[in-house]
């Protein structure tokens, strides 16, 4: 016996409707973050448009360092950098101090110099 599309659509397992679980049958496990809103990214820096750039090549859209990350790496650092989208996951590398290129270029693997 098949449903009709419509009756998948309208049915009570519709969480928006229903006020139902938002998990959807996901294992316990599995953490269920609810936001309102997209996360704000940061913008580019307006001329910053000329290399040589540290572009962030690994997986995942999205790759921030900030104070608690560049304590993680053992860098002593409180400055905040944001690879995404709108920057081509790239930030200028006149914009790193030497220690946090060292960690980026030679012991992170995620990150790469780029000329254009």
């Amino acid at each position: 016996m098949s449903k009709n599309l419509n009756d998948l659509f309208e049915s009570e397992d519709n969480t928006k409707e229903s006020g139902g679980d938002p998990r959807m049958g996901l294992p316990p496990e599995v953490e269920v973050e609810i936001a309102d809103t997209p996360m704000e990214l940061t913008p580019p820096v307006p001329g910053d448009n000329q290399g040589p750039w540290v572009e962030y090549i690994g997986v995942g859209t999205l790759r921030i360092m900030d104070t608690a990350a560049w304590k993680d790496a053992k860098v002593d650092s409180t400055n905040y950098f944001e690879w995404n989208y709108l920057n081509h996951k790239r930030i200028p590398r006149s914009a790193f101090t030497d220690e946090e290129l060292q960690y980026l270029l030679r012991r992170d693997g995620r990150f790469r110099l780029v000329e254009s």
